[in-house]
């Protein structure tokens, strides 16, 4: 829900204000199972969790933008953020004591910007800020100790964040987009354990990611667009994070599992004018480590994709049927990966060749 939210604009000096409220809950019953009875794997078993989950969080938020002089603008905001989680363990018995509990987390989120404009159509900016990020429920679930009852005593990750970019629209028509960022997490909030499909998290110390982000349309004749956009990004752990064993599970410098340090994306589109669209893309993802350690990473990989459409207008509206093929080549690649999985089975396949066929009616109203 959201209330309050109003803007002013000053005759003389263009400025705007918003400010507002936000909440939201969120209620769930959580049950888990033995997965075998007796000798028989794979089948429901005796009951092992039973408790009452509720999330709370409440948001207090205020922003202004005001143009400081005709090609000068300045951005100012801050956001107070309360949240709860809370449990209650209806599974009590003489040897799993009643592991109820609750944790709180509050943050205020301050952002500054400021944007030059020094042409129509050519827009500089700078901006720095800091976020906040709790643990969910499910990185709450279990403890990274094995131990029983919600992991209360992981902390949420905040982040100093500052960025530099520019945005220009070409004359003849395109559009360029860039940015440099750096954010550095105190608290990240990493993957502790992958064991048989239970997921545990800890904080890991610090962590740095800085990078650069371009992306560029650009109409190539009358039928044609290219759009690109690329990512460079440097994701490692700073500082040691302790692990339970003594050691330092997280060494400053080593890569961040499951961030891909590069990626890159093209798309090639036709139409003119007429009622049929075709399209031609292509993906590229560099190398993803797959565990603290640094010592596993899965391949990079590139893939293509084909589209095309037609589209008739009818009385009740405009009706598009389509199709796509994804991974048209049907090459073998890794889709995802497990961090920290505890059996090194870090690596899950990416889907083949798979094809798409699709209908959508929009219903206009008069």
């Amino acid at each position: 829900m959201r209330a309050g939210r109003g803007a002013v604009r000053s005759r003389t000096v263009p400025l705007e204000v918003a400010a507002g409220i936000a909440g939201e809950r969120q209620r769930q019953h959580r049950r888990g199972f033995e997965n075998f009875v007796g000798e028989a794997l794979g089948v429901r078993g005796a009951l092992r969790r039973d408790e009452r989950n509720e999330v709370e969080s409440d948001a207090l938020y205020a922003q202004a933008w005001w143009r400081i002089a005709p090609r000068w603008s300045l951005l100012l905001g801050a956001r107070r953020s309360e949240v709860g989680f809370s449990s209650r363990d209806h599974y009590v018995s003489a040897g799993n004591p009643d592991d109820s509990g609750r944790v709180d987390y509050s943050e205020t989120s301050p952002v500054a910007g400021i944007t030059f404009a020094p042409s129509e159509h050519l827009r500089l900016y700078a901006s720095a800020g800091r976020g906040f990020e709790t643990p969910t429920f499910n990185e709450l679930s279990y403890r990274a100790d094995g131990g029983a009852g919600p992991a209360f005593g992981l902390r949420p990750a905040v982040s100093d964040n500052v960025e530099l970019g520019m945005k220009w629209r070409m004359p003849t028509g395109g559009r360029l987009e860039a940015a440099l960022f750096r954010a550095d997490t105190d608290d990240e909030i990493a993957v502790a354990t992958n064991i048989a499909g239970r997921s545990s998290y800890r904080n890991a110390g610090g962590a740095r990611r800085e990078g650069i982000e371009l992306s560029w349309w650009q109409p190539l004749g009358e039928a044609w667009d290219l759009q690109l956009s690329a990512t460079a990004l440097s994701a490692e752990f700073r500082g040691c994070a302790i692990g339970a064993g003594g050691g330092c599970d997280a060494a400053s410098g080593r890569r961040i599992p499951g961030v891909p340090e590069r990626q890159a994306f093209v798309r090639l589109q036709w139409n003119d004018g007429g009622p049929w669209t075709a399209a031609l893309e292509a993906e590229a993802m560099g190398d993803v480590m797959v565990n603290d350690a640094g010592t596993e990473s899965a391949a990079g990989h590139g893939l293509l994709h084909v589209e095309a459409s037609r589209r008739w207008n009818t009385v009740t509206g405009p009706l598009r049927l389509f199709a796509r093929v994804d991974n048209l080549l049907d090459r073998d690649h890794i889709g995802s990966v497990i961090v920290n999985e505890g059996n090194g089975r870090y690596y899950e396949p990416g889907a083949g060749r798979s094809w798409m066929l699709g209908v959508e009616w929009r219903f206009d109203r008069p």
